[in-house]
């Protein structure tokens, strides 16, 4: 009997070699029939009843032997758990500077030409239009959201661990994140920019910068993955994105996927913060703590393990997003269907010691440098405590030609986050 396939994920059946045949070597088979359970309960060692079978009564009974049942001890009261610290979901909604639109007016102002329509969402439609400010002509993307869908957003709840429902997402929210990033300064040059939010009569309109296309075209036209000089130039580029939104915003993305990273110029811009949240939060005596999520966040092959256990810091999940970024680039497909326990793919890599060359054997793909694949390793840890932050990436020893001679340590919460851009750009064109 031939073991079983593991399941194509929906979303990227349009890969014939989504899953290649070297999983089906690798797939475990889960214990079935009489004889696995026997097999299994022997390896376990005897484990006494709870409850005498029917049998075990009759037979008992017929020599005058007393059936007993184990007593059952009590146990005492559980000691009292503390309280997970959730992030205030509407923090991030106080964030929100709205620009001053004239009296009613039903576009923001300079909008003089729409080219077409992107995309829709859930809460609205975003288009291509073009922008006049000086006698200057250029392209904008702008995400048209009605004004009661932004009102709806402030009676949801501001704890994730009480709020109900399975949806996460928040457009007041991610008008709030970029409206933070504008206020930075220096700005990240691997971030997309807001041109501001403006408020209408019927509509509330955010303005983006322009892109020309996304990194799941240019991986689903790859198909075999990516030279390993083009994987660590996006890689550099997302970690330093990453880093720079963890100790600048102090934000967590929660939803980093290939649609979510857009390329403009040839530069990466991680966009998108519908599901985004605060990092940090404050406990009950004031004091500043990393924050707890509990509804799982992002697309499935995406989304870290312990986000199944509803108890999950949103930085250390960011990171493994990240990770399964820079397998898809390097393979052209995804590592697993998602992390529950049921995926078979994933087990067998637990299974395995977490060896990502064992990974990419079974995908079929030209591995990496031995530092490239140290460090997706680590990104793809199943324990979080064991995943390196965004800034510990960038001090890798993959990155050693992107980084300057004279700042070989990691990057920090720093000015300088767009570090290394000039050595990004050369490497993007030799690649």
């Amino acid at each position: 009997m031939s073991p079983p396939t593991a399941p194509v994920p929906v979303s990227l059946q349009i890969w014939s070699n989504m899953v290649p045949s070297g999983f089906a070597s690798c797939v475990p088979v889960a214990p079935s029939g009489a004889a696995d359970v026997a097999a299994s309960t022997s390896a376990l060692g005897a484990v006494a009843p709870l409850q005498p079978s029917a049998s075990n009564v009759a037979s008992s009974a017929q020599v005058g032997l007393k059936a007993e049942v184990p007593a059952v001890v009590p146990l005492g009261p559980l000691p009292p758990q503390p309280k997970p610290l959730s992030p205030d979901l509407h923090r991030l909604h106080q964030d929100v500077v709205w620009e001053v639109s004239p009296p009613n007016a039903e576009l923001p102002p300079n909008l003089i030409r729409w080219i077409r329509n992107r995309a829709k969402t859930i809460h609205g439609i975003i288009a291509e239009h073009v922008v006049s400010e000086e006698g200057v002509e250029r392209n904008v993307i702008v995400k048209k959201i009605k004004n009661d869908v932004i009102e709806r957003m402030r009676t949801i709840g501001r704890d994730d661990h009480t709020a109900r429902g399975i949806n996460t997402e928040d457009v007041l929210a991610e008008l709030g994140t970029y409206c933070r990033i504008a206020r930075l300064s220096p700005r990240c040059r691997y971030l997309i920019q807001s041109h501001g939010v403006f408020k209408c009569q019927e509509f509330t309109y955010l303005v983006l910068e322009a892109a020309d296309a996304d990194l799941f075209d240019v991986v689903k036209a790859s198909r075999s993955g990516m030279t390993e000089a083009r994987v660590m130039s996006f890689a550099w580029q997302l970690c330093v994105a990453v880093n720079f939104l963890h100790n600048a915003v102090k934000v967590c993305h929660n939803d980093i996927n290939l649609e979510n990273l857009l390329l403009k110029d040839g530069v990466l811009k991680l966009m998108d913060f519908g599901q985004a949240t605060e990092l940090n939060t404050l406990s009950t005596s004031g004091e500043e703590k990393i924050a707890e999520l509990r509804r799982p966040r992002g697309k499935p092959y995406y989304i870290a393990p312990e986000e199944y256990s509803g108890h999950y810091q949103g930085g250390r999940s960011d990171i493994f997003a990240c990770g399964v970024v820079l397998f898809l680039l390097a393979t052209g497909m995804p590592p697993w269907g998602s992390t529950r326990q049921s995926d078979p793919c994933w087990t067998w890599f637990c299974n395995k010691g977490c060896d990502i060359e064992a990974l990419f054997r079974a995908a079929q793909a030209q591995p990496i440098s031995r530092d490239g694949m140290d460090m997706i390793q680590l990104m793809l840890s199943p324990d979080p405590a064991e995943r390196p932050t965004a800034s510990q990436c960038l001090g890798k020893q993959w990155f050693a030609p992107l980084r300057r001679p004279t700042l070989a340590a990691p990057i920090a919460a720093s000015s300088d986050f767009a570090h290394g851009a000039e050595n990004v750009a050369s490497l993007t064109e030799m690649s």
